[in-house]
């Protein structure tokens, strides 16, 4: 018979620095989940993928297994882009998690090619994937808009 081999071609583009940058958040979702720290990228091109990690912990035994929205907003408040997903990619749910235990949790999506270049907010949120209700989001107390935390700002750019 015949063999068929797949043609590859590898492009090679200069390595950036990673840029992330290290925030303390100090947020909490309800009355018994803390967004502690949250890690993000500062610059993404438009095509390429976008990271960000988040820091969680329990203060008390969760009760449900809650889903995390990372949603990058423009200057509007529209989604761009977004990831929503269960914490640590339903590994260990929040209900088995322990009180106190500092959690790191990964979220990476695909920018969208046709973005605008431009600055845009990096927003958390915590929602009952049955009903949609977020969970209340303050910070030091005072409850934010639209129960989500902005955790960084990312300037997205075009390929060269």
């Amino acid at each position: 018979g015949q063999i068929r081999l797949p043609l590859y071609r590898i492009t090679q583009h200069p390595l950036r620095p990673i840029d992330a940058v290290t925030t303390p958040v100090g947020a909490r979702f309800g009355t018994d989940l803390d967004l502690v720290a949250a890690w993000s990228r500062r610059e993404a091109v438009a095509g390429d993928l976008f990271h960000a990690a988040l820091v969680w912990r329990a203060a008390a035994r969760l009760s449900s297994d809650d889903k995390v929205f990372v949603h990058v907003v423009d200057a509007g408040g529209k989604v761009v882009f977004q990831r929503d997903k269960l914490p640590l990619n339903e590994l260990k749910p929040m209900s088995r998690w322990v009180a106190g235990e500092l959690l790191r949790d990964p979220y990476t999506a695909l920018v969208p090619a046709d973005l605008a270049p431009g600055s845009y907010r990096v927003m958390v949120g915590v929602y009952d994937p049955v009903t949609g209700a977020r969970r209340p989001a303050t910070v030091g107390g005072a409850r934010v808009a639209e129960d989500a935390v902005t955790i960084a700002t990312v300037q997205i750019s075009r390929r060269p």
